[in-house]
Parts: C-alpha cells; sequence; structure tokens
C-alpha cells in the first residue's frame, strides 16, 4: 500500500496543488489543501474501490477541502465585508492581491487579479467548472466525473460561467 500511495503522490502532486491553487489564489493555502489531500488519500485508499480513476477521485478531494477551507473563512469573516467597508482589509482582500496560478499565462499580474477576482464572483458550480476545465485542462467527461454529474450539464454550467464572466469583465473595463 505504500508504495502504490508515493506512486499517486508522485504522479499527481503537481495537478493537486495547481487545482488547489486555482481556487485558493494562495501557496500557503495550496500547499496546505494538498497536504490535507494527500493524508486524506492515505487514510481512504484501502476503501478505494477503483470504481472511478485515481485522478478524478483526487480531483474530488481536492474541490471539496477547497470549498470547505472557503466556507470555513467566510463563516469566520462573516463581519469582514462590513469591516472592509471602513478601508481594514480583509483575508480576502489580501489574497487577492498577489496571486498567479501556474497554469495561467498572462503578459500582467494585474490582468490576472481581475480574471480571478471575477471567477471569484461566480456561483460555486460555475468557479469549478471554470477552474477544472480551463485552468487544469480537464474535458467534460472528466468534469462530470468529478462533480458526480453529466457532461451536458458540465457543458451548461461552463457556457453560463462563460457569460458571467463576459459580464463581470465588461464591467470592470467598460
Amino acid at each position: 500500500m505504500e508504495e502504490k500511495f508515493k506512486q499517486i503522490v508522485a504522479k499527481n502532486k503537481n495537478k493537486v496543488f495547481n487545482t488547489a491553487f486555482g481556487f485558493m489564489k494562495n501557496r500557503e493555502d495550496a500547499e496546505d489543501i494538498s497536504q490535507e489531500v494527500f493524508i486524506s488519500v492515505w487514510n481512504n485508499l484501502e476503501k478505494f474501490r477503483e470504481e472511478s480513476e485515481v485522478s478524478t477521485w483526487l480531483y474530488r478531494i481536492t474541490v471539496n477541502k477547497c470549498l470547505d477551507l472557503i466556507k470555513k473563512r467566510e463563516r469566520q469573516n462573516k463581519w469582514g465585508k462590513i469591516v472592509s467597508f471602513f478601508g481594514k482589509k480583509n483575508e480576502e482582500t489580501k489574497h487577492l492581491a498577489h496571486h498567479y496560478h501556474p497554469g495561467i499565462v498572462t503578459e500582467e499580474k494585474e490582468m490576472a487579479k481581475n480574471l480571478y477576482a471575477c471567477i471569484d464572483k461566480l456561483p460555486e458550480k460555475q468557479k469549478i467548472v471554470i477552474v477544472l476545465t480551463k485552468m487544469e485542462k480537464l474535458n467534460y467527461k472528466e468534469v462530470a466525473l468529478i462533480l458526480e454529474t453529466t457532461e451536458k450539464a458540465v457543458e451548461s454550467l461552463v457556457a453560463r460561467a462563460k457569460d458571467n464572466l463576459r459580464k463581470h469583465l465588461n464591467k470592470l473595463y467598460n
């Protein structure tokens, strides 16, 4: 089992980190989540029935860990947005200042910051499909397996996410 775990980590550590970074936009958070993902894999490897690909299982764990941390922070900082109106920076605004996803090629960090800010405004499922399809370059079938839905549903989510991103970006640049 130890050898199998080592192979999983070696083959997938960059995918897990990049996916976590796509959600969290912070190296430390992405590293922490990556560790949590592989701890979870270690603890559950014997239970993995191989009904899906290991990579699908890992993406599902990673997405869930990211969403859990985001929700936890939102609960902890429920008054953070009110405080930010008075000029104080909260945790959320600090993370937007310096983020860069290794999988995105942009010429200016400002454009990446604006894009991520717009992605963050998307509804949860739309955000997930954008990160997985556009940043992680997964196909609709893979995303459907991760989200336990149909390819058609993923296609629809991607289309709505693109429309919403377009609207948010137009507001920003027009």
